[in-house]
């Protein structure tokens, strides 16, 4: 499947590629968290977004964060148990919302059963001007105002 172009993101995107999967991330305003991916999540992918989310200010007390993984058609075991492990610790001390763009049904009932684990703090979309239309309207919202819908 082609990738929709990147919206504008700043110089410092963060990149990562591994044999099955590529990741890009960055931060598109205060307290806002956004990635892109293609493939199958494997651990050592998981293990570099952490990373970058934990350096883009994830561990700051509120963000919102939109993931664009139409693109992602598959993901390994240990790759959702160790995003899922995090997701948990991290909800536990940051508020904020999560968004997830996807194409894949295997993908959408793995968030499905995420969402159950994370008690319901995941908002996903199966259609892209969904997705753009809650990011944009995220992003044009100062932070105390940012709220599910």
């Amino acid at each position: 499947m082609p990738l929709v172009p990147l919206p504008t993101a700043p110089a410092e995107t963060h990149h990562w590629q591994t044999p099955h999967s590529e990741l890009w991330a960055w931060s598109p305003t205060e307290g806002m968290l956004a990635t892109r991916a293609r493939g199958r999540f494997d651990v050592d992918l998981v293990q570099k977004a952490i990373q970058c989310f934990e350096e883009l200010g994830v561990s700051t007390r509120h963000v919102d964060a939109f993931h664009d993984w139409e693109g992602v058609e598959a993901y390994t075991p240990e790759a959702r148990l160790l995003y899922t492990e995090w997701s948990k610790e991290r909800r536990a001390r940051i508020t904020g919302s999560v968004h997830i763009l996807l194409a894949s049904k295997l993908l959408a009932m793995g968030v499905a059963v995420a969402n159950v684990v994370l008690k319901n703090t995941l908002n996903s979309y199966m259609t892209r001007a969904s997705f753009e239309r809650e990011r944009a309207r995220y992003a044009s919202l100062p932070l105390p105002e940012r709220v599910p819908r």
